[in-house]
């Protein structure tokens, strides 16, 4: 076994559900400590509908989520059962806990750090490859080298914060600009996005600041921006909104009962949320793309619950989908970015 399986493998173990790698013919690769006593029978009765999903995760790279409903007797009693790429095998999660929400957080937290783990070599090439790149460009060019440089240093910077096997950096909190955040995941979505988004600003310019960390928040905005844009990828002329106001009077409250009066939204004219969607939204793994890996929203939530804020969905009048981040202001001594 390959030092690199060996540590996916240890990966594994961080979860705190039931977890399997099947390869291609549906064999058993690797089970942690808590699916062993499920793996026997599993080789011996693993249902159609997942032998289905793991070929679609191995050959397609798509997600697939299972309610209990769906599941056959060879699983137990279970509630939820994920099935993800990973790594040219496919990851099967089975959570038979009659767990919280605060199942979905841990599980969220550990999925970005194994998907950090995994990154992490790629992306070393690609800040050297931009680095190379920056000295050889046009001046036009230079700021797109320059953006390569700085994504891969914030996205590092997040990788060190969310990977429990990292040494990691401690996560800075300061104040912070909203929409000097909301300019750069813009900056950093168009870049990517192969088609042109039209994008509508709505902003109130005398929002107060925010407390929190930059390259956390940056990639919470980056994550429903990019779900934006790739909700109207069938619009003849797609539009994203992003807004900002300060809400008076009675407004959200975080789990703690305080004030979250910075209401940040990201609105689109795309397909919508399919209704039936809607309770899993925030689940990891739930995802409706064909290429996707349900972890954006996850990961989204779990940094807005560390900020002491929430995130939520709703269906504007124009129709589409609005996701709207709530989060408190920044005490008034705060320091600046």
């Amino acid at each position: 076994m390959s030092a690199s399986q060996t540590d996916k493998h240890d990966l594994l173990e961080l979860l705190p559900f039931a977890a399997f790698s099947f390869n291609e013919k549906h064999q058993i690769t690797h089970a942690n400590t808590a699916a062993q006593a499920m793996a026997a029978r599993l080789k011996s009765a693993l249902p159609e509908t997942v032998r289905e999903a793991i070929a679609r995760a191995i050959s397609h790279e798509r997600a697939t989520r299972f309610s209990d409903d769906q599941l056959s007797p060879a699983f137990g009693p279970v509630r939820q059962v994920w099935i993800s790429p990973w790594g040219g095998e496919a990851l099967v999660i089975i959570d038979s806990t009659d767990g919280t929400a605060q199942d979905y957080t841990t599980l969220s937290s550990t999925m970005a750090a194994m998907l950090a783990h995994e990154i992490r070599n790629p992306l070393l090439s690609i800040k050297g490859a931009a680095q190379l790149l920056a000295g050889t460009v046009t001046a036009e060019d230079t700021p797109l080298a320059q953006l390569i440089i700085n994504e891969v240093a914030r996205i590092d910077q997040l990788i060190a914060t969310l990977d429990p096997l990292s040494p990691g950096a401690p996560s800075v909190q300061e104040a912070l600009n909203v929409h000097e955040l909301l300019g750069h995941a813009q900056l950093a979505v168009k870049a990517a996005h192969p088609r042109p988004v039209q994008f509508e600003i709505a902003y109130d310019p005398s929002l107060p600041e925010i407390m929190g960390n930059r390259d956390a928040l940056v990639q919470a905005l980056v994550n429903l921006l990019k779900n934006a844009a790739e909700a109207t990828e069938l619009v003849a002329m797609p539009k994203i909104t992003l807004s900002t106001r300060f809400v008076l009077g009675e407004t959200r409250r975080n789990a703690a009962g305080a004030r979250l009066p910075i209401a940040i939204g990201v609105s689109d004219n795309g397909r919508g949320v399919p209704p039936a969607f809607v309770p899993n939204l925030f689940a990891p793994f739930a995802t409706t793309k064909t290429h996707g890996r349900g972890l954006g929203l996850a990961i989204t939530a779990r940094i807005a619950e560390e900020h002491g804020g929430l995130v939520v969905h709703d269906v504007p009048e124009s129709g589409g989908a609005r996701f709207t981040l709530y989060l408190p202001m920044a005490p008034r001594n705060a320091t600046p970015a």
